[in-house]
């Protein structure tokens, strides 16, 4: 049995490759997902295929300014998507929950309010460290940096995406559409 987000790794083309449980198998025959780690594959087998792991995903150093920052409760509202996407997402510093963070998919920007344990030094912070994020990570002029933060570390993160990674694939998604 097989649950998402468990690590494991499983040999391929005579290398072993790491990854974490997307689609997870409530029996060892049924399938299973995983994402290999630092990479956008997936890979779909058998979850008897898959040993478990514990290996660890090396910290981003380009994300030293955010790393006791994450992300939890993303919800994401498709059907109010009109100009961007809709969603809501939870930040959390150290483990406690100090910003609730919400777009209704108009084409505004991103809205921020505080928990009930946040204070407004929380939200002062993490708008320092997100600043400091984007002129580290060289995008300075990133338009709505929050947004594109919380897209990685809830999408990409857990799956080893680095920063640099992350960044890369925007671009290149950004050059075929300006092509």
């Amino acid at each position: 049995m097989l649950k998402k987000g468990q690590k494991v790794q499983f040999s391929s083309a005579d290398k072993i490759i790491k990854g974490i449980v997307i689609k997870g198998s409530s029996t060892f025959k049924g399938l299973a997902t995983v994402r290999e780690i630092g990479s956008l594959s997936e890979w779909c087998a058998s979850a008897c295929l898959f040993a478990i792991s514990n290996f660890k995903i090396s910290d981003d150093p380009a994300n030293r300014s955010m790393k006791n920052y994450s992300v939890k409760g993303f919800k994401e509202y498709p059907e109010m998507h009109k100009d961007s996407r809709a969603y809501s997402a939870k930040i959390y510093h150290h483990n406690k929950l100090i910003i609730l963070v919400q777009n209704n998919g108009n084409g505004g920007s991103d809205e921020f309010s505080l928990s009930r344990l946040g204070k407004k030094e929380d939200l002062k912070d993490f708008f320092e460290a997100i600043n400091w994020w984007k002129i580290n990570c060289k995008h300075e002029n990133t338009f709505e940096p929050v947004n594109k933060w919380i897209e990685w570390d809830f999408f990409d993160k857990p799956y080893g995406i680095t920063l640099k990674q992350y960044w890369d694939r925007k671009e290149e998604i950004y050059k075929k559409i300006t092509e």
